[in-house]
């Protein structure tokens, strides 16, 4: 199990999660990726970079086309950073919302309402 460093995109369940994996999968197709891998995350998951068969960072193509956010913990990158404010700019995918969740606060929202469920 792996995850792309330096970004976090929409969950399952949430608004513009199907455009990313769709877009995921058009970058990558059936093709050679090359897997650069930069340690590992909190939960063992290798934090990974991918470069597709026509030699595009996968990851900041996610975050140019407005389909993921550019993570600050994920390692300083003024590239996938720079990425980020052009495409919140041009209100590209995500940036197209008025208000958005992010990521991370739903899946935050969620295990709280999972724990409320399990405590009933």
């Amino acid at each position: 199990m792996c995850r792309l460093m330096g970004i976090d995109a929409p969950e399952d369940g949430q608004r513009w999660c199907v455009e990313a994996r769709e877009f995921l999968i058009k970058c990558i197709g059936d093709k050679e990726v090359q897997v650069m891998q930069y340690g590992t995350d909190m939960y063992g998951r290798a934090l990974v970079v991918l470069t597709n068969y026509k030699g595009w960072d996968v990851n900041a193509e996610l975050i140019a086309m407005g389909l993921a956010w550019y993570l600050e913990s994920g390692g300083k990158c003024l590239h996938y950073m720079s990425l980020e404010i052009l495409a919140r700019k041009k209100k590209l995918g995500i940036w197209s919302e008025t208000c958005f969740e992010r990521p991370w606060e739903y899946r935050r929202r969620k295990r709280r309402e999972k724990l409320v469920k399990t405590s009933r």
